[in-house]
């Protein structure tokens, strides 16, 4: 007797459980959402320089994602260019126009059935970037196909240069180890180590020395100074002297 009623308790409540996942509302909403991808607080920035080799052309790809459902067609995907009110980039001078029809037409979209795609934004080397950093601020825009995603990812800012430029993560990563950053540093231990010092080396590389070889970290510190007083004082730009203490 005890069996019987314990079987009819399950299927009741088995039932019970299937009735209430029928209860359940199909969720339904079309609308699209399109945002950067940021992999940290720091991606909202990015640091190009052309003063690492000789291209007078050259991309930087910025990485877009929606949030929603995908679709069976491609979907534009439209940028613009915010103002910053100090040293904004020039279209056609310092980048190729962010509406540029071919550009538009063969990358500025999610394609069919994706959730992700790179975007290329065309840098140009001008003469200008030499003695001055210009600012490419960009910005998503809504239409017919995506509205705008979360607030904190909707725009993406590039300094664009022709001289070497602090890597992002130099306060957190180098200044330990090297001191304060200086452009004549930076000339320095290009010159030393054979290495660019730029984000990707920072973050990719000596990132991982400074959290799993320690001892390598010093070795470079000290390599950097013996060599510093081998070739004399340098100064920087303003006069401090460049030191690895």
């Amino acid at each position: 007797m005890k069996k019987i009623i314990f079987i009819g308790l399950l299927f009741a409540v088995a039932g019970a459980m299937v009735s209430c996942e029928k209860a359940l509302p199909v969720y339904i909403n079309d609308e699209c959402y399109l945002k950067f991808v940021y992999e940290n607080d720091a991606d909202s920035v990015v640091n190009f320089s052309f003063a690492y080799g000789e291209k007078q052309i050259d991309t930087v790809w910025l990485p877009v994602r929606i949030m929603g459902f995908t679709v069976d067609c491609n979907r534009p995907v439209h940028l613009r260019q915010m103002e910053t009110g100090t040293t904004d980039a020039v279209a056609g001078k310092h980048f190729i126009a962010l509406d540029d029809a071919a550009l538009n037409k063969a990358y500025y979209f999610i394609p069919a059935g994706a959730i992700e795609q790179e975007i290329p934004i065309v840098l140009i080397r001008d003469t200008s970037l030499r003695s001055q950093d210009y600012v490419l601020k960009i910005g998503i825009e809504s239409d017919e196909d995506f509205s705008l995603g979360s607030i904190e990812n909707l725009t993406k800012r590039i300094v664009i240069s022709d001289q070497l430029v602090m890597p992002l993560n130099w306060g957190i990563y180098c200044q330990h180890y090297l001191g304060e950053y200086g452009r004549k540093k930076h000339e320095f231990m290009i010159s030393v180590t054979g290495e660019k010092w730029d984000d990707d080396y920072v973050d990719n590389v000596w990132a991982d020395y400074m959290w799993n070889d320690n001892g390598y970290c010093l070795y470079i510190k000290s390599l950097l100074q013996e060599e510093l007083e081998k070739h004399g004082p340098i100064v920087e730009d303003d006069g401090t002297p460049v030191s690895f203490d």
